[in-house]
This record gives structure tokens, C-alpha cells and sequence, in this order.
């Protein structure tokens, strides 16, 4: 199924031109051997892509490829290629640049005699005769790519020399077992299978250097029923090629993939569409979340190629990460863009939070802010299981698992303490469970006084007995940051000694600024449980860390509108 999605994209991107012709590849060339009719050299020309001269790797054009093919081997590109083929450029090994330099001058030869076009004969000329004319720059290394023109036609252009790539490759035929015709899996046509794939897959996270192969069978443990290699799942030369390039391109263009460390997801539409899926899953902005919130889904967001409903426009997201050669497909999603819009506002109203810094509802956050903060070091420890199961649950509604509930409250009691971050994926993983009626837990984006579950008034008492705390000693290690892990897995080993101890800090604010005695013995009566549990499920873990959370939002507010407050009367005295 992903395979003929990504051949349905590659017939899409071919039509508008965005994707290269077979065993072609587009690749910065930095230099033009210009020659004549006759084979003469007119000079080495430097081509620009623009940039600057630190940055310009020169003029992207599609050349000769052969992909995967060519690693340590001597394999020449026709007529365009690296120095050290078009012109025996190598500063070490100068036998190895004759063996590469003398395999592309026979290639050439051959499509000489095979096309009869000038042109290449041209060529032929230039090495025959006219190679010692030649002045080569002396910053042209042998790793730049050169391509060949004569009288001003660049060789690659033209259809005879395409049509001959195309049919003299080298090894290419070796890739294909063309003693047997099967049923491609993809395009269905009775086709001679490929052994391996020829184009590896760029851009995925952890990858070799050379790229991923998205499938392969190149040892017995891959093998099935006695078949090896691609025919494990018999697919054709055009099918693997055109599909791999389709998925490279997605993994290519920055709208059209989200990487997160060790893990990418590239999606597509079927239809173009101007909803940009990267920036809600990658950065959100508030104001573009809003309008997600307050507009209709209409057929005005996308652009069609013929007269549909907007309900037809699929939508498609594959996760993929690496293994040594291999590509892991982790997940594949197939659904509708409404249907991905919804699950998005969806994602965005679980995820609203009162930010405790302001006091206002926070902004929301990106897959790698919520994966990130389950992990003390997410460069060196974060697993891609994390971001794969954050981003299905923002494009298909699916709920978020224990385990990654679990996960958060280990970090806030090896913290003692809780971050926006992390609040925000608690509250996630609870609205999202309790969407998919797993959990009928109630989750309020701000403090809920009318909340009587024991666990979320421990929370809740735990930010009160802090503040308390702060206000009358000022400690340099609150209680929170010894008694957190404690207070958040068995409330009643702890509570009795916190209480005692804020009965003494609260005789002395009395003393010292009695509207805070008397406001926090308030909210410390508000928020006392009616019974202090032995122990605390995984779920009720949560739930304090959302009540302390709360809390603690609600005491700065209250705080910052009470500075706010005196400053308008300080500015009104001194008017007066």
C-alpha cells in the first residue's frame, strides 16, 4: 500500500516536472567542459546556484545516476560527471583517476557509435586528440561535477543520449532478474523483478552515508519461502525507482517532513492543499492554532486539480527511522485532510494549560517539546517511540498510553517538581484517554476548586504548604524539593509532618503580614483532602501533579494582580 501511494505521488510530481527522468538525478554542477564540433576545448566554465561563494555548490541540473550502485566500484556517468572521471582528476591515487577517467571515455565511445551524433563524436575527438589542450583550474577538485557541452548544447539534454542511459547503464541491468516475469506488487504489469533497490533513500535519521534501502532481503534471515533478494516482494525497475525518488523528494522539502532526532515522518496529500501540516506539528503558533479553532472546514483550503468534495482529498504520513542499511517503516498513515484538521483542533484544545510563569493560557507546544521533556538529556536519550506516538495521536485521535503518562511522572519526582511542558502532556495523555472512554477523569485547563478527587487536592495542598513555606522563611531547598517524590506516591507518610511544620510558618505570618496569614489559611482549609491515601495509583500521580500545577498557577496570578494593584494605587497617590 505505501508503495503505490508514493507511485501515485511520483505520477504527480513527474507531471509538474519536480521529479527526474529515470536513472537521472538532480545534483549542483560546478563546472562546464565547453568543446566545438571538432573536439577542440573552449575553456572550463565555473556554473552558480547563487548563495555566496562559501555556499554555492554550484547550478542544480538533473545528470546520470545509477542511486545506490556506485560506492568504492568504477562505475562512469555518461557525459556528466566528477573530475576524476571527465578528466582523470586525483591528487592521490593517480592509477585509480586513469581507471575511472579511461571506463568514462569508453562509455562515451560506445554512445558515439551507437547514437552517430556529432556531438558526442565530438567528444570522442577530445580525448583522442585534443586532451593535453586543456587548462584545468587549479581550484577544481575531483569530487566537483563537470558536465560536457559542444557548440553550446549540453549532451545530457539531448533524447538519443538519454535514450542510450537508459539502455547502457552500467550494472544497472544486473539489478534486474530478467529470466522470469512476476506480478509487481505495485503497479500489478507482468515485469522482470529487481534484486535491490538502485535509489537509497536520503534523510532518514541514523541512516548510513550513503542511504537507506526502504526494503531489502540481503541475508537468510530475510529470505521467505525459499525466495531471496527483492523477490521476497517482487517489485519493477520503474516501481522501485520512481517510489523511492517520490519518498525522497518528501524527505528532501522541509514542508513536507518532520524530523525528531532519531525519527522522521514524511506526509502528502492527494491534492495540493494549503493547510501546512509542519508548522501545527513542528512549531504552532497561537495565532494560526486560533484560526484552526474558529475556522470551517471548507472546501477554500485546498486546491484541487479537478471538481471534488474537500471530503476526497486523502491524506498519507509515513514514520520511518534506521537500521544499519535498512529503512524501519514504524507507522503509515492513510485518513482525509478534515479528518486530520479535526484531530488537530483536537490536539490543540487538550493540550490548553494555564501557563503558571503568566497566568494566561500557555501556547502551544511542538512534538519535540513534549517528547523532550520525558528525558533529562533528549539529544542522547529520547527514542523515537515518543514522537511516533505523539504525532499518530495529532493527525488520527488515537489516545496517548500509560507508559508515557508513566514516563512523566517518573521525571517530575526525579525533578521534584513539574514543568509547562510536562503539565501540558499529562493533561494530553488524560483528555485524549478519556476521549477514547478510557478514563473518565475530568482535566480542566486552569485551577478546578470544585475537584474533589483526593490526589488532585494533595497537589493542590502540597503548592499551598510551599508558598506558605517561601513567605515566612524563605528556605534555599523548599519542601517541594524534598518532599515531592514522597508526597506524590504516598500522601500520608508525608502530610501529617508538612502540616505541623506550616502550623509554626503560619503563626509567624501572622505576626509579620497578616492578609497573607489569613489568605492562605483560606486556601489551606479549601484545599484540605477529606482523607490522605496510603498510596497513589499511576493515574492519581497525574492528577496531583495537575493540582499542584494549578495551584501554583493560581498563586502566581493572585500575586502578580496584587503588585499590579498596588502600583496602580502608588501612580494614583502621586498624581493626587
Amino acid at each position: 500500500m505505501l508503495y503505490q501511494r508514493l507511485m501515485e505521488l511520483a505520477d504527480r510530481l513527474r507531471a509538474k516536472g519536480k521529479l527526474e527522468e529515470s536513472l537521472m538525478l538532480e545534483t549542483p554542477v560546478k563546472w562546464e567542459l565547453e568543446l566545438d564540433l571538432q573536439g577542440k576545448p573552449q575553456g572550463i566554465t565555473r556554473l552558480s546556484g547563487g548563495g555566496g561563494p562559501k555556499k554555492d555548490r554550484g547550478l542544480p541540473m538533473q545528470v546520470p545516476s545509477l542511486g545506490g550502485l556506485r560506492t568504492s566500484g568504477v562505475l562512469p556517468y555518461l557525459l556528466a560527471d566528477k573530475a576524476e572521471y571527465v578528466l582523470g582528476v586525483w591528487q592521490e591515487d593517480e592509477s585509480r583517476a586513469k581507471k575511472r577517467n579511461d571506463a568514462f571515455v569508453k562509455l562515451v565511445k560506445e554512445c558515439a557509435q551507437e547514437t552517430q551524433l556529432p556531438e558526442v563524436q565530438a567528444v570522442v575527438d577530445f580525448y583522442t586528440h585534443y586532451r593535453a589542450d586543456l587548462s584545468i583550474p587549479p581550484d577544481l577538485k575531483e569530487s566537483d561535477y563537470i558536465v560536457i557541452s559542444v557548440a553550446g548544447k549540453r549532451l545530457i539534454d539531448l533524447p538519443a543520449v538519454r535514450q542510450f542511459w537508459l539502455k547502457n547503464a552500467p550494472d544497472v541491468m544486473d539489478l534486474v532478474d530478467s529470466n522470469r516475469k512476476v506480478a509487481c506488487l505495485v503497479c500489478g504489469r507482468y515485469e522482470p523483478p529487481i534484486r535491490r533497490h538502485l535509489i537509497k533513500l536520503k534523510g532518514v535519521p541514523g541512516g548510513q552515508t550513503g542511504g537507506v534501502s526502504l526494503s531489502s532481503a540481503n541475508a537468510p534471515a530475510f529470505y521467505s519461502y525459499a525466495l531471496e533478494e527483492g523477490f521476497v516482494s517482487p517489485i519493477c525497475f520503474e516501481c522501485s525507482e520512481y517510489a523511492n525518488k517520490a519518498l525522497n523528494y518528501l524527505l528532501d522539502e522541509n514542508e513536507h517532513h518532520l524530523s525528531v532526532r532519531n525519527l522522521v515522518y514524511a506526509f502528502w496529500t492527494l491534492y495540493e492543499t494549503e493547510f501546512d501540516f509542519f508548522s501545527f506539528l513542528s512549531q504552532p503558533r497561537p495565532e494560526t492554532v486560533e484560526e484552526l479553532f474558529s475556522s470551517p472546514i471548507t472546501a477554500k483550503q485546498v486546491k484541487l486539480q479537478k471538481q471534488v468534495k474537500l471530503q476526497e482529498n486523502e491524506f498519507y504520513a509515513v514514520a520511518l527511522s534506521a537500521s544499519g542499511a535498512r529503512a524501519v517503516v514504524r507507522s503509515f498513515i492513510e485518513t482525509t485532510v478534515p479528518r486530520v484538521q479535526q484531530n488537530l483542533q483536537r490536539w490543540f484544545k487538550c493540550q490548553q494549560l494555564i501557563d503558571w510563569r503568566t497566568g494566561k493560557v500557555g501556547e502551544p507546544l511542538g512534538i519535540y517539546a513534549l517528547s523532550a521533556c520525558l528525558y533529562r538529556d533528549a539529544q542522547k536519550e529520547l527514542r523515537p517511540e515518543v514522537p511516533k506516538l505523539l504525532i499518530e495521536c495529532a493527525l488520527t485521535g488515537s489516545c496517548l498510553p500509560d507508559w508515557i503518562l508513566y514516563r512523566a511522572v517518573e521525571r517530575n519526582r526525579a525533578e521534584q517538581g513539574i514543568t509547562y511542558p510536562r503539565a501540558v502532556l499529562i493533561k494530553l495523555v488524560l483528555c485524549t484517554q478519556k476521549d477514547c472512554k478510557q478514563n473518565q477523569m475530568e482535566v480542566t485547563l486552569m485551577l478546578d476548586k470544585q475537584n474533589q478527587d483526593p490526589a488532585y487536592r494533595c497537589g493542590r495542598l502540597l503548592a499551598i504548604l510551599e508558598t506558605i513555606q517561601k513567605r515566612a522563611v524563605d528556605p534555599k531547598a523548599t519542601l517541594v524539593d524534598r518532599y515531592y517524590g514522597s508526597a506524590s506516591t504516598a500522601p500520608a507518610s508525608v502530610f501529617g509532618t508538612l502540616l505541623r511544620t506550616a502550623q509554626s510558618h503560619l503563626s509567624k505570618l501572622r505576626k509579620e503580614n497578616e492578609p497573607a496569614y489569613i489568605n492562605l489559611s483560606r486556601e489551606l482549609e479549601e484545599a484540605m483532602p477529606n482523607q490522605f491515601p496510603t498510596a497513589l495509583s499511576l493515574h492519581q500521580q497525574a492528577l496531583f501533579a495537575l493540582g499542584y500545577y494549578h495551584q501554583r498557577a493560581q498563586i502566581k496570578q493572585r500575586k502578580a494582580q496584587h503588585q499590579q494593584k498596588t502600583k496602580s494605587e502608588e501612580d494614583n497617590n502621586d498624581e493626587n
